[in-house]
């Protein structure tokens, strides 16, 4: 299981990882830092906060992903 903060490149990578067959798990990053609040701001540390709470079943709800046909759709509606 792969654990991945959400952004505007998230649907990509978290499509890529599933396609080879990883379980990816898209978290709002906000209600991470509301759980894990005393650390400094870093990619380092973001990174060291998710994986100890996806070993410690801690993760809190994942972020819904659009399929690739809605994000298509999306983006030509926002192109428009």
């Amino acid at each position: 299981m792969v654990a991945v903060e959400a952004g505007n490149q998230t649907a990509w990578l978290q499509e890529a990882l599933v396609e080879l067959g990883a379980e990816a798990v898209v978290v709002n990053a906000a209600k991470v830092w509301l759980i894990e609040d005393d650390r400094h701001k870093t990619d380092q540390v973001d990174a060291e906060v998710l994986c100890e709470l996806l070993l410690w079943d801690g993760l809190p709800t994942p972020v819904p992903m659009p399929n690739r046909e809605c994000r298509e759709l999306r983006g030509l509606l926002a192109a428009r």
